[in-house]
């Protein structure tokens, strides 16, 4: 069985954060007010003093349950160097698969790749791997 977890970047640091993914309408004080909460539960074995974060919707990716070439965590949105081009993780139809960043295509299911690629940098972390 593979981990299920989550990342997404926190909306008062901007650092990532990582654990369960919560969406909820619950208010959490001194949390920006956007009508749902969006938040990562870092531990969630104590729900009466849970350690969580708000984090901004559009970073949330979920852990894909595969390790690069070099046994780093590979998460929806990170990209993936290879010599045809920059390659971006997606969830699409129940499965994790390569597109190329540029132009969206689809070039791969993850788990033909995931063990020649190494991950170099994400969509939100590193916008400028689109440009090089």
């Amino acid at each position: 069985m593979r981990d299920i977890k989550f990342r997404g970047k926190r909306v008062d640091n901007g650092e990532f954060v990582y654990g369960y993914y919560v969406e909820s309408k619950a208010r959490h004080e001194g949390w920006e007010e956007t009508g749902y909460w969006f938040s990562i539960y870092v531990d969630i074995s104590d729900f009466e003093e849970p350690d969580h974060y708000q984090v901004i919707p559009e970073t949330v990716g979920q852990y894909t349950g595969l390790p690069d070439m070099i046994s780093t965590d590979i998460f929806e949105h990170d990209y993936m160097d290879s010599e045809e081009g920059l390659l971006e993780v997606f969830f699409i139809d129940g499965r994790f698969i390569l597109m190329y960043a540029d132009t969206g295509t689809y070039r791969c299911e993850l788990n033909e790749a995931n063990k020649i690629l190494s991950v170099c940098g994400n969509k939100f972390s590193n916008p400028e791997l689109l440009t090089q």
